[in-house]
């Protein structure tokens, strides 16, 4: 039996459920994924943020994103997914990643995970 395990960073408010499931669709059913998640994703130049939101100023908060949401709670309840706590909003600093030359972060870091 192999042993390893999946994780999939960066799902944000921009991420569909089909995107995820397409993804995966090839895995047995018993095998789980951890999503590493973006709870207010900032618009930075990455795949993971539509194109034209790449110069933007707003944050995305994942919790509006009713359909992501609700499969991955749905995904909780059947112990297939696994959700982590990626970062907050994956802004560059200057100085540096967010979670090294950001300020607030236990702020930052309770209000991801609520």
């Amino acid at each position: 039996m192999f042993k390893f395990a999946i994780r999939d960073d960066d799902p944000n408010y921009f991420t569909s459920p089909s995107e995820l499931e397409a993804a995966y669709s090839d895995l047995p059913g018993h095998v789980p994924i951890s999503y590493a998640v973006v709870p207010f994703h900032g618009c930075t130049q990455t795949h993971a943020i539509p194109r034209d939101k790449w110069e933007d100023t707003e944050e995305y908060p994942l919790g509006n994103n009713p359909e992501l949401v609700s499969y991955l709670k749905k995904g909780i309840r059947e112990e297939s997914i696994d959700v982590m706590l990626h970062g907050y909003n994956h802004v560059k600093y200057p100085s540096g990643p967010e979670f090294v030359a950001g300020d607030n972060l236990e702020d930052r870091i309770k209000k991801g995970k609520k």
